[in-house]
């Protein structure tokens, strides 16, 4: 059985042709699309049918598509949060004449975490994870992504990179001035964000990508010192509303890309911050980093398995 499985952000949009091999996930074939180079469901079509001559396989062989997006989805309609796209599943199944399923970006991360989360991630904090426990997972790209995990499977959907994250330091207070009085996580803990941050700090414009390959390498750089503990502050507020004792999964190409963000010793430090139980809570957490940057496909595809009757 084939499906694809696509994996779609505000600065990217990637696509798999996947199969299932001894239990796995296995993406036969790749394609992507990056920045102004695709707007509409037109240009989704050309990537679909990309990805297909790559691996080799003719429409009739693909029994169904899963799209994950970064945004709000009921499974009907889904929005980008930062890039103006509304995807109607109806209209995709007429475009690709396969059966369709919209989720969201998070929720394709928790599915492949609940299969495959021992052998793609590293264990970095706290207790040792347990799968009969509440999980979750949070990360920063585009946005700040997060989701819940309940004991058997199910997925929750959050919006909760949309909360309030507080600004404490004098250079974190200056990011008002870039995001309002009130910025969300999702501003805050994001490329965006790590870009507003590095003016601030550096006191030049640079991107996401340049910041995190000039000082996010040094968890004692004042950057890096600065992102990793907004980052932890943003962890720790969706710890602490999930309760997730099964652990925390960090994902997204910020923190996979520069690892030495979760394991530096000011992201601990602020993930623990607390007195009496709460600090003992959050001791306890497991907290472990995504090492695969291409769990979302696979999440993606693993979806359409299950609802394809693999």
């Amino acid at each position: 059985m084939n499906v694809v499985a696509f994996d779609i952000g505000g600065t990217n949009c990637r696509a798999a042709l996947a199969q299932m091999r001894e239990g796995q996930v296995c993406l036969v074939a790749q394609k992507s699309l990056e920045g102004n180079s695709w707007r509409d469901l037109a240009d989704l079509g050309r990537l679909y049918c990309a990805v297909l001559e790559a691996g080799g396989q003719g429409e009739k062989d693909v029994h169904a598509v899963c799209l994950a997006l970064a945004g709000p989805t009921d499974g009907k309609t889904a929005s980008l949060t930062n890039r103006s796209l509304t995807l109607v599943a109806s209209e995709v199944e007429r475009v690709l004449g396969k059966p369709v399923f919209l989720v969201n970006d998070f929720e394709a991360v928790s599915m492949a975490m609940e299969r495959e989360s021992g052998s793609v991630s590293e264990h970095v904090y706290g207790q040792d994870p347990d799968c009969t426990q509440v999980r979750a997972c949070a990360g920063a790209g585009t946005g700040f992504g997060c989701g819940l995990l309940l004991p058997g499977g199910v997925f929750v959907p959050s919006e909760g990179g949309h909360m309030a994250l507080a600004l404490v330091s004098r250079q974190e207070r200056e990011l008002v001035h870039v995001f309002g009085p009130m910025p969300e996580t999702d501003d805050i803990v994001s490329g965006r964000g790590l870009e507003a941050l590095a003016n601030i700090v550096c006191g030049r414009s640079m991107s996401a990508a340049e910041a995190g390959r000039l000082c996010l390498q040094d968890e004692e750089n004042e950057l890096c010192v600065c992102f990793a503990r907004l980052f932890a502050r943003a962890c720790r507020n969706w710890a602490l509303a999930t309760l997730c004792r099964g652990g925390l999964w960090i994902a997204g190409g910020i923190a996979m890309k520069n690892p030495r963000l979760i394991h530096s010793r000011h992201f601990r430090a602020e993930f623990v911050r607390g007195t009496g139980s709460l600090a003992t809570f959050l001791e306890h957490v497991p907290v472990s980093l995504f090492k695969d940057e291409e769990l979302g496909l696979k999440g993606a595809a693993l979806i359409a398995f299950r609802k394809a009757g693999h």
